[in-house]
């Protein structure tokens, strides 16, 4: 399973951390253009909107609507929560899976990456819905890339239910709280 943790950290700021990468994972040849641009962060909404002044995100693809593609992610805080948790609670042991617990999809991180760096930008803008973004060019389909097809999840979900009977019961944070914090983290830096 995939897991991605959003936040702060020692890595250069490319808004996701990928437990392996995209490319190990399918075995894609390195040098290909697809994995130097995941390589680069060129790929990661952040740094691709900086540069660009927009996202783009995966289009349709296997049932899935063009962004709709989804994962479980995690942002760093809750992590770390977690982790002081188990070490405030010695006596629970065993392998746990981390994550949210609920499944968001990447326009959700496209679309708070774009109105948060609007309203760092302009503290006068106003919110975009997705549509919105789209029309105005914030957002932009690509085609699903050849190399991924048939290889590509285009869902993961963290079954947290050990975790949470084990007594963990602190909520995490959504998509939206956990990319805004970071982006404002890093607008302060």
């Amino acid at each position: 399973m995939d897991m991605i943790v959003i936040g702060p950290g020692p890595a250069p700021p490319t808004a996701v951390i990928r437990r392996k990468s995209l490319c190990q994972q399918l075995n894609l040849k390195k040098k290909s253009s697809f994995c130097r641009q995941m390589r680069f962060g060129e790929n990661i909404p952040l740094p691709m909107f900086k540069k660009d002044g927009k996202v783009k995100l995966f289009g349709s693809y296997g049932g899935y609507a063009a962004g709709m593609q989804e994962r479980d992610f995690i942002y760093i805080d809750d992590v770390v929560a977690v982790n002081l948790w188990f070490y405030d609670h010695p006596e629970v042991s065993g392998i746990y899976n981390i994550g949210a617990g609920r499944a968001q999809p990447f326009n959700d991180v496209a679309l708070t990456v774009i109105n948060t760096m609007r309203s760092l930008n302009d503290s006068k803008s106003v919110s975009l819905t997705l549509q919105q973004a789209v029309e105005q060019h914030f957002l932009e389909y690509i085609d699903f890339p050849e190399a991924l097809v048939g290889k590509y999840q285009s869902h993961t979900l963290a079954n947290i239910d050990l975790l949470r009977a084990a007594g963990y019961k602190q909520s995490f944070m959504t998509v939206q709280d956990g990319v805004a914090d970071y982006i404002r983290q890093l607008s302060r830096a």
